[in-house]
């Protein structure tokens, strides 16, 4: 029945929206990243002329699909891409059944992985490193976005970022992506994170409000630059401008899990990525399947999906999706300029499984697309 309702809102949206040619659209880029052209996706297979029934009459046999429990740290527009993958069909098309659970951050999705609650998870390096050096043992099978997706905003009166030496910035948490963002932003200026006062909010904290009181004098958010600057602030930086590698969102399991279920883990990534590929040639269509999943999130601007879109949708995914060996590097360095004596041991080696992905590509699954690194 899941897997039939899947296919029924998949027609319903294609009746709405028209039928769609994969391989001519492009996408609305307001990021300035270009797409790369791709390979037409293919369409999930749709209900027989006899409906549900066999071409005998008697009811088609099931196949076998394997549950897996997925994680999100937060509802954004780069992490829904597993609901387009869903709804659309790819994880059923797959032999997956799926179960997408969204929780409160990097932290969250770590420890329910550990603790045995969760397969799998989307989740930035940094939290797959802190839980790590807790004692955990989660490695990365597929690198998603491996750059960091946020901007840093200010008000009108914070002009650059030696502007904010002193000066306080919200994160969530330390050690979040938001916290990664402003000390990427002060290694590029060539400043000291430790000359920044950090405030940690908590996850719900509401750091808009914070900035426009003056209780902070930066943020770092996914929301687009539109919706900052219609209440009176400005891009202070464009982190994903510069593509500077950062293991943004990734693909992680306990390793075990993935030795044990390696044949579900390449199940998996190969519905993910056609999930991407979908997401970047039908905006309409996915932009509708979202806008229930994204009502309320607090990381999304209310009212703005081609914005968000724009300045951080489907552009953003690396593909093939190969976890990122430079961005895992400069990320330990920078544990280990923390001071951090466990992470000394650290090696990109430990947290990466390129098994996964080099697979997919020897099968040919990206379709001559091995040497796009950046975008869809």
């Amino acid at each position: 029945m899941k897997a039939e309702r899947r296919k029924a809102r998949w027609l319903l949206l294609t009746l709405a929206f028209g039928s769609m040619s994969c391989g001519s659209e492009t996408i609305p880029d307001k990021a300035s990243t270009p797409p790369v052209p791709i390979e037409p996706v293919k369409a999930p297979p749709e209900l027989s002329p006899d409906g549900d029934a066999s071409p005998g009459g008697a009811p088609p046999a099931e196949a076998a699909t394997t549950p897996i429990r997925l994680g999100l740290p937060i509802a954004s527009y780069l992490h829904g891409v597993v609901w387009i993958t869903d709804e659309v069909g790819y994880f059923d098309e797959h032999g997956i059944d799926i179960s997408i659970q969204v929780l409160r951050g990097d932290r969250a999705v770590t420890s329910n992985i550990t603790e045995g609650e969760l397969d799998v998870a989307l989740c930035a390096a940094s939290g797959v490193i802190n839980a790590n050096l807790a004692g955990g043992d989660l490695v990365i099978f597929a690198g998603l976005v491996n750059r960091l997706a946020l901007r840093v905003f200010s008000m009108k009166n914070i002009e650059t970022p030696e502007d904010l030496v002193g000066k306080a910035v919200g994160v969530p948490v330390l050690g979040s992506p938001q916290d990664w963002a402003f000390r990427l932003l002060m290694y590029q200026s060539g400043l000291d994170y430790q000359d920044l006062v950090v405030r940690s909010l908590g996850n719900e904290g509401d750091f808009l409000g914070e900035l426009e009181r003056g209780d902070i004098s930066a943020l770092a958010s996914a929301r687009p630059p539109e919706f900052i600057e219609g209440r009176g602030g400005r891009v202070l930086a464009d982190i994903p401008k510069p593509k500077h590698a950062f293991p943004f969102i990734n693909l992680i399991a306990d390793r075990t899990w993935l030795l044990e279920q390696r044949s579900t883990a390449l199940a998996l990534t190969r519905a993910i990525c056609d999930g991407m590929r979908y997401y970047a040639d039908h905006r309409e269509e996915s932009l509708e399947i979202l806008k229930p999943h994204l009502a309320g999130s607090k990381a999304i601007a209310p009212g703005m999906p081609e914005e968000h879109y724009a300045a951080g949708g489907p552009h953003l995914f690396t593909y093939p999706p190969d976890p990122s060996r430079k961005a895992i590097q400069w990320l330990i360095s920078r544990f280990r300029q923390r001071d951090d004596l466990s992470a000394e041991n650290l090696s990109a080696e430990d947290l990466l499984e390129f098994g996964i992905v080099s697979q997919l590509k020897r099968e040919g699954y990206f379709q001559g697309d091995e040497d796009e690194q950046d975008g869809i």
